[in-house]
This record gives C-alpha cells, sequence and structure tokens, in this order.
C-alpha cells in the first residue's frame, strides 16, 4: 500500500453506557491497529502524521439518519476529497439502514474510494466494492428484520406481565416491577406544562420558561415545543400511576 494514500477513520456510538470499555476507545484502537497493517508498520511504530484521522459520532447521534450526522458526513467528505481509504469497525457503524449504506458505498465508489469493514472481513481492495455495497445492504436488511422481531417479541411479553416497554419518559422511573412510576424531581415538571398547556400557553413559551428557570430535557438538553408536546400529550393518554 503507497504510504501517500489517506486513511480515515468513522467510529459511533449509540448510547451514553458505550462512552466507555466496548464503545469509540475500543473502535478507536482497532482503527490504528488496522490503518497500521495497511500502512505495513509494526505495533509499535506510530502513524505518520497527516496519514490518519479519526472522526466519532457522540451518543444518540445513531437515532439519525445518515445525512444528519455531521461526523459521518465530515468522515465522508475528507475521504472523498483525497481517494483514501475509510474504516470502520463493522458496517452497521456506516449506517442504520439499507438505504443509507448503499447511498454511502455508492458515493465511495464514485471518488474511487476503499473500504475496510474489520468485523465483517471485508476490503474493497479485495473484494471490489460492488461486493462491499451488496454485502452491507444484505447485512442491513437481515439486521432490520432480526431487530424487528426481537423488539416485537420483547414487547409482547412486556406487555402480558404488565411491564413497560420502550423508553422511559420524562417524569417517570421503572420500578423493579417494570413498571413506571412518578419521578420525584422530573414529576412536578409534567404536571406544570400540562397546567399551562390548559391554561392556553404556548408550547413556545412553556420552553422558553422552563429553560429561564434551568430545567433540563431528560437528556439534559434545553427544551423545545416538540418536547414539551410529548410530555403533555403523554400525561393526558395515560394515567400517571400506569404504564
Amino acid at each position: 500500500m503507497d504510504r501517500s494514500t489517506k486513511i480515515v477513520g468513522y467510529a459511533r456510538i449509540s448510547n451514553r453506557s458505550q462512552l466507555h470499555g466496548n464503545g469509540l476507545q475500543e473502535q478507536t484502537k482497532a482503527i490504528e491497529n488496522q490503518a497500521r497493517q495497511i500502512l505495513k508498520l509494526s505495533p509499535k511504530q506510530s502513524i505518520p502524521d497527516g496519514m490518519l484521522t479519526i472522526y466519532t459520532e457522540r451518543p444518540f447521534s445513531g437515532e439519525r439518519t445518515a445525512d444528519r450526522r455531521p461526523q459521518l458526513q465530515a468522515a465522508l467528505a475528507d475521504v472523498c476529497g483525497c481517494n483514501g481509504i475509510l474504516i470502520v469497525r463493522d458496517a452497521t457503524r456506516l449506517a442504520r439502514t439499507p438505504e443509507d449504506n448503499r447511498k454511502i458505498l455508492n458515493r465511495l465508489k464514485e471518488s474511487r474510494c476503499q473500504l475496510w469493514s474489520m468485523r465483517e472481513a471485508i476490503t474493497s481492495l479485495i473484494h471490489g466494492i460492488d461486493f462491499a455495497i451488496a454485502f452491507a445492504s444484505e447485512l442491513g436488511e437481515s439486521r432490520v428484520k432480526v431487530l424487528r422481531n426481537r423488539m416485537t417479541k420483547t414487547a409482547e411479553s412486556n406487555k402480558a406481565a404488565g411491564k413497560h416497554w420502550g423508553g422511559v419518559p420524562f417524569g417517570y422511573v421503572k420500578n423493579e416491577a417494570g413498571q413506571l412510576e412518578p419521578q420525584p424531581e422530573q414529576f412536578p415538571i409534567v404536571l406544570d406544562i400540562v397546567e399551562r398547556v390548559k391554561a392556553g400557553e404556548s408550547l413556545y413559551a412553556i420552553a422558553k420558561l422552563l429553560n429561564q428557570q434551568k430545567k433540563r430535557t431528560q437528556s439534559g438538553g434545553l427544551w423545545e415545543s416538540a418536547q414539551v408536546s410529548r410530555v403533555y400529550l403523554r400525561f393526558v393518554s395515560h394515567s400517571p400511576a400506569k404504564t
């Protein structure tokens, strides 16, 4: 491999629990090791400056479509701009849907870039980019089916047991029985939102007030009208004591 070839790595995690351990650190280290192999360097040799750039996507970015993930787009722009090599831990780190995977890999093909996917042992240098596109698309479709079936079975099981299924909404916690109950610090905010909406205040005004009061959302961010609306609709459609 020509050592003048630029290598770009992309690592993504889907939730905060992956920040350490089997998350960004693991992916970054694996990408660095793969880059050394490509450049024919020993494990102890440093990668020359400018030869490797790794882009990392933080928690909850995985919920977005590929075109809404800024670090992924930056990585693609970088590698496509220099006809380089893109390294990922596995094909699912690129995108969550077959459609997004196809778009990304076709973009790499058009820019004459190479792809290395470590987990599936795919390298377009050996297998060809068309094979990588077909494989990743098939993998994505298969993964979606498996996850959908798994989620359906889990949801049915939890429903039959009277347990809450899905994310825990703002204002609630899940007890040992798997049911939702009011969270002492957040639930008063829920009640305040409900009262203000019923009093005719706009969602924007309520969100602005909550931010002024330095009250934060479930993820610790600022309030927006859509989030206020979800809290209100969730409350009026469910009894606070039930799921």
